[in-house]
């Protein structure tokens, strides 16, 4: 599956009222960070659960186009994970 630049797709937000940052996630295994965006927000608040992220700083989903996040991501060193309802990767986009 290959989703185009325009598709909205949703993100887990850091401190959405102040230093705003999308919760990205480490794989040491392979030693690349990535930003996972959901194809729902169902399934990017049940992702909620699994994400690292700092105690005490509040987090929201929100909705992003693909192309503008993978931009964003791109420039602080991050790629995307594409996550389906079943919390499969079904797309990655970046370095």
């Amino acid at each position: 599956m290959t989703l185009e630049d325009d598709a909205w797709v949703w993100v887990a937000v850091q401190d959405p009222e102040g230093d705003a940052r999308f919760v990205g996630r480490h794989d040491a295994e392979r030693d690349a960070s990535f930003i996972p965006a959901f194809q729902s927000r169902e399934a990017a608040e049940a992702g909620l659960e699994r994400l690292d992220r700092d105690a005490g700083i509040a987090v929201e989903v929100q909705a992003i186009q693909l192309g503008d996040l993978g931009r964003q991501a791109g420039e602080n060193g991050f790629s995307v994970a594409v996550i389906d309802d079943d919390g499969e990767i079904v797309e990655k986009k970046g370095p």
